[in-house]
């Protein structure tokens, strides 16, 4: 009887361990969600510190090792970055929670997983459907034509990093 105490004891604490990842996690993901929510039209416009502080928050300075590189070969914006929630089991994970895109230091798009959409007066959010659901939000500063090339290199992009996330 003793045994199947500590057994029990054992499984609720990672159980408990693990409940409390995913919650902080997805804590984690609603504050920056937020975030992107919160940034007006000036923000996303250019270098405001509202987003400046955003990005320094959850994007740091770009290094070699860091989360952001040049976008060149994959969508048509200067810097692509990459964000992973605190808990995230980044040892086995392909794909981060998030990506940003920026350009001229001005915030193009942010893609999520699942549905996530960003208010309509700043974004222009479309759902991509693999296997898993992703939501391409570009925002409403970037010219129409570029949102349209935006969502469409987003949506080749994912298909062929996650052709069967």
């Amino acid at each position: 009887m003793p045994f199947a105490k500590h057994a029990a004891a054992v499984i609720m604490l990672i159980s408990s361990t693990i409940g409390g990842a995913v919650c902080a996690r997805a804590e984690e993901i609603t504050q920056v969600h937020a975030a992107l929510n919160g940034l007006s039209r000036a923000d996303l416009s250019g270098p405001s510190p509202r987003l400046l502080v955003m990005l320094e928050r959850w994007f740091p300075k770009y290094t070699e090792q860091g989360p952001c590189g040049p976008g060149t070969d994959l969508i048509s914006s200067d810097v692509v970055c990459e964000w992973r929630a605190p808990g995230a089991n980044t040892s086995g994970a392909i794909l981060p929670d998030m990506f940003v895109s920026l350009s001229r230091r001005t915030l193009d798009s942010v893609v999520f997983w699942g549905e996530m959409p960003l208010n309509t007066r700043n974004w222009q959010c479309k759902r991509a459907v693999n296997k898993e659901v992703s939501t391409i939000c570009i925002s409403l500063v970037v010219p129409a034509e570029r949102r349209a090339r935006l969502i469409t290199d987003w949506a080749a992009l994912l298909a062929r990093i996650a052709p069967g996330a």
